[in-house]
């Protein structure tokens, strides 16, 4: 595994070295981002001193380049620690959940042992005991150790982590054979207060443990990701065999998506032991289908392939300025619900591929046609899904439209005739679609207005391609019956 996966799958950039600093010591331990601004800590690490510091990165601790902290105080006893960063904010951090987990689960951590100096240390435990629920015990659980680790000095106050969230803290080393665990569902009943003041959102495990439905595999894969910048925008390429441009593996593996995208979940549910029908169903739909269709699929595909969602449907509706299509699914995030309303483009040129999808995205952009989306969502709901208490709240018209959802989500699919295809070149590929994606960010950021911006969160998909005419009337054939 690459450095970047461990990263992102140990969340090193929420992950700091924490400072406790007095007069006459220094004290060193791990701390997380629990918000922007907020980190959570093992209290002991804190040493009673007055001035708290923290390293966002290992750079930044052999440069001694760190952020002030403020304590925020609580009257547990308990040995947790919150505290706030001076003039400072981070993109990124890692959800707290509530979540309760067997004896033999595996679990990660991460944080900076004294003994690796300024490296970030990722390990893979499992749990192997819980302590009773009673104030005999200051601890919740305990974790088996890593061979990797001799001495834990320094990890104090780093997170246990659940498929990406925080479900406890590191707090003591017994022998060289246990970890113990404060959980925090602990500290988020020690400190409920506090909690609801510093606005952090708890998150139960119906979520964490949601599995979206299966789906085939992707033809797409994600070759830059600018993930760190806004609007965020992947750049996707399907390969070259010989500097032969795959597209008929495109349209093989997307056909096998057209029942995911085309039908709904009451229709897949009614038919699920008879693939031969969904296709045929499927496939009918898209009888009459256009370059939009394709292109819309597409969408669906880098969607599902790229975010944890529940597909709805997939229709054309009817607006103010002519038709559009829009791929609607839900993502539980954070706690939050999040409608995602899809926009795809495709076109001979970057440029009038944006100029389209801004256009696409103006017409759904009213509070009717988000309402008349919102209300097909709900009838398209399965009741096995999820959430579905809080989901019926998106159609409650008692409720202002924008309230009935945390966050409006705009993905956009771009397709494109492109040189950096036409004539591709393995040695410059990657310099070519890095400035095409520079180029689209500009010319979104110069053609959306400031109140579209601030309303919604736009995820950009760009693909280009070899010959968009060539490649529909290719996938036209891939798909007839």
């Amino acid at each position: 595994m690459s450095y970047q996966n461990t990263s992102a799958e140990f969340q090193f950039e929420s992950i700091f070295i924490i400072e406790a600093i007095d007069k006459d010591s220094l004290k060193r331990g791990t701390c997380f981002a629990v918000s922007n601004d907020s980190v959570l800590t093992a209290k002991h690490t804190l040493n009673n001193s007055n001035t708290f510091r923290c390293y966002l990165t290992s750079k930044d601790f052999k440069n001694n380049n760190f952020i002030e902290l403020e304590l925020i105080k609580h009257e547990s006893c308990w040995d947790f620690a919150i505290l706030k960063m001076v003039n400072h904010k981070v993109k990124k951090f890692i959800p707290i959940s509530n979540a309760d987990i067997l004896r033999s689960t595996s679990v990660k951590s991460c944080g900076y042992p004294v003994e690796s100096g300024h490296i970030v240390s990722p390990i893979e435990v499992v749990v192997n005991n819980h302590y009773p629920d009673d104030q005999t015990h200051l601890y919740n659980f305990e974790l088996t150790q890593c061979k990797t680790i001799k001495d834990y000095h320094g990890m104090s106050g780093s997170p246990v982590l659940y498929k990406g969230h925080a479900i406890g803290l590191l707090v003591v080393q017994r022998g060289q054979t246990i970890l113990k665990v404060i959980s925090t569902k602990q500290i988020a009943k020690e400190v409920p207060n506090l909690f609801q003041q510093l606005n952090f959102q708890i998150i139960v495990q119906e979520e964490i443990e949601y599995i979206p439905p299966p789906h085939p595999s992707s033809p797409f894969y994600t070759r830059i990701d600018c993930e760190k910048d806004t609007p965020n925008i992947k750049g996707l390429e399907i390969g070259f065999d010989r500097s032969i441009w795959r597209a008929g593996n495109l349209i093989e593996l997307s056909k096998e998506w057209i029942v995911d995208y085309a039908l709904s979940a009451s229709t897949k549910k009614a038919t699920e032991n008879m693939p031969h029908s969904q296709m045929r169903n499927a496939i009918e739909i898209f009888k009459e289908c256009d370059m939009n269709t394709m292109c819309d699929l597409f969408l669906h595909i880098a969607i599902r392939q790229n975010h944890k969602t529940i597909p709805i449907v997939n229709k054309i509706f009817n607006t103010a300025i002519g038709s559009t299509l829009s791929c609607s699914h839900i993502v539980m995030e954070k706690g939050k619900i999040e409608i995602w309303l899809g926009v795809s483009s495709i076109n001979d040129n970057l440029q009038d591929a944006i100029n389209e999808a801004i256009s696409n995205i103006n017409a759904i952009f009213s509070v009717k046609d988000i309402e008349n989306r919102l209300v097909i969502i709900t009838q398209e709901m399965d009741p096995t899904w999820p959430f579905k208490e809080r989901l019926l709240r998106i159609t409650d018209s008692t409720i202002p439209l924008f309230k009935r959802f945390d966050r409006l989500v705009i993905p956009v699919f771009l397709t494109h005739d492109s040189d950096i295809i036409i004539n591709y070149r393995e040695d410059c590929f990657e310099e070519s679609l890095q400035s095409e994606l520079d180029e689209c960010r500009l010319l979104l950021k110069q053609n959306f207005s400031n109140e579209i911006v601030e309303l919604i969160d736009l995820k950009v998909f760009t693909f280009p391609t070899l010959n968009n005419s060539i490649l529909f009337n290719k996938f036209k054939e891939g798909i007839s019956l």
